[in-house]
């Protein structure tokens, strides 16, 4: 893949961000409201930047993941002492292993995992668990952006969520050291057991000039992506959910965190946004981690604002960057609540000073099961049944902020 193709899309990205804040500052010029046709553009418009930010994300994506797959067998084969080429043959051994189950050629019993073994699970290959947690964590907003907690096979992460941090004082040589105090949340880190169902046709199994294993990965990553971003956003934080950034809770993000709009029920303005940032005290803004994060249908309201001289502040993706709006990184999600539509005292926006104050407790390990059931053998698919262990939740509420209308 080359940067060039990245750099083609964000340059027709940029053009219809462009067109779009044309379209609107025509209409702020004659005061008057967008005509139907004015925002259906808009509209086309938002959604075919959307469809190139994703396929630019993508590629991103699996120009790092080449890169990750061969370090880490140039690692192994450091380790091991022995050359690259050894390395990637024995992985291939177990990988093709792997496949064969995959396309139900064989009853692997090596594959059988300690977990669920009753079931008739199996524990996929160590290589395959890596590239599918790899990647999640590229395009996962909470792994993507928030802190991952390896936590083997232990039940809990044993790390309460905290309420305040602790202070350093400077003393004298002759000075008593005072304790400071850390307060902690009732909330702790508990992985729990996600399971999904996917189906393949089983023709594309056995003829695809694709591996295997990359078609089932692909589908479980995209159904775990889309219910870890639900999670991440709206999560209950009970019954086995992780605490989402949206769900005011003393346990995660409280209400005490929440700003609201200062003008509008259905919209938000720059005031608003610049509100939503002051909430979070600047010593708790790290540079390179911080960001908002709204509905992506919420994003023609962000091409929209402009400063008092009429320049747009929203600035496209260029380069090896991402979209910014004042300087900081703005990222969209569906799985926001009231994406696209606002009423009042609903929220629509977080701003975390620190995204790595969201912690994901993740349980190093995926199993896998195959199906040939009728209710599927008989539309020609073969299904699978993958499951994950993990938690989520965000361990310091004050470097977020939250944001609702009126």
């Amino acid at each position: 893949m080359s940067n060039n193709e990245i750099l083609t899309l964000q340059e027709k990205r940029a053009k219809i961000v462009k067109d779009c804040q044309a379209i609107d500052s025509l209409s702020k010029k004659e005061n008057r409201d967008r005509t139907s046709e004015e925002s259906d553009q808009i509209n086309r418009g938002i959604l075919e930047a959307q469809k190139l930010r994703v396929r630019e994300d993508q590629l991103r994506d699996l120009e790092t993941l080449s890169t990750v797959r061969e370090s880490r067998i140039e690692a192994e084969a450091e380790q091991r002492s022995v050359s690259k080429d050894e390395v990637r043959d024995v992985k291939q051994d177990v990988l093709n292993m792997y496949r064969q189950y995959l396309c139900g050629r064989v009853d692997n019993r090596s594959l059988q995992t300690a977990i669920d073994v009753d079931g008739g699970y199996i524990s996929a290959p160590q290589m395959v668990v890596a590239e599918l947690l790899k990647d999640l964590s590229e395009i996962s907003f909470a792994r993507r952006l928030g802190r991952v907690i390896p936590t083997g096979n232990a039940d809990s992460l044993g790390v309460p969520s905290r309420t305040t941090s602790p202070t350093v004082v400077r003393e004298g040589e002759l000075d008593t050291t005072t304790a400071s105090t850390i307060k902690f949340g009732k909330r702790e880190l508990h992985p729990s057991r996600a399971s999904t169902y996917v189906t393949v046709s089983e023709k594309l199994l056995q003829v695809s000039s694709v591996s295997v294993d990359s078609l089932v990965n692909e589908e479980f990553v995209q159904a775990f992506t889309d219910e870890e971003n639900v999670q991440f956003c709206r999560g209950s934080g009970a019954s086995g959910n992780w605490l989402g950034l949206f769900t005011a809770s003393s346990d995660g993000i409280s209400t005490s965190r929440d700003i609201t709009n200062v003008s509008s029920q259905t919209a938000f303005t720059v005031a608003d946004m610049l509100s939503l940032r002051e909430k979070v005290a600047y010593t708790n803004r790290v540079a390179g981690k911080s960001g908002y994060l709204i509905g992506d249908q919420s994003m023609s309201i962000v091409l929209a604002l402009a400063d008092g001289d009429g320049r747009y502040l929203f600035n496209p993706a260029s380069g090896n960057g991402g979209d910014t709006i004042f300087g900081e990184p703005i990222y969209y999600s569906s799985a926001c609540p009231n994406n696209g539509t606002l009423s009042t005292g609903e929220y629509w926006g977080v701003y975390a000073g620190d995204w790595s104050k969201y912690w994901v407790a993740s349980m190093q390990g995926f199993s896998l099961r195959r199906f040939e059931d009728s209710t599927v053998a008989i539309q020609g698919l073969v299904g699978f049944l993958g499951r994950k262990w993990d938690d989520g939740m965000p361990v310091l509420e004050t470097y977020f902020a939250r944001a609702k209308t009126a």
